[in-house]
């Protein structure tokens, strides 16, 4: 659906009739698009609940050089 726009003034400056989406639609058709996405993918068993858990381990330099005090200035 869409809201019809007579032909008028804006500013002073002549505006055609015209349709536009209602305010917010935009989002809602969003929303609307990605729940059939997320089933189809779970359905596809692209989404799984198995296993557990984990945290990635901590970042760890792979230099072996040595950090000098002040060397970055």
């Amino acid at each position: 659906m869409a809201i019809q726009v007579k032909a008028h003034d804006r500013g002073g400056v002549p505006v055609r009739a015209h349709t536009r989406s209602y305010p917010g639609s935009g989002r809602q058709l969003t929303i609307a698009g990605i729940g059939p996405l997320l089933v189809w993918d779970a359905s596809e068993g692209g989404i799984t609940f198995e296993g557990e858990a984990r945290t990635p381990p901590a970042y760890r330099s792979t230099s072996t050089a040595p950090v000098q005090p002040g060397a970055d200035r």
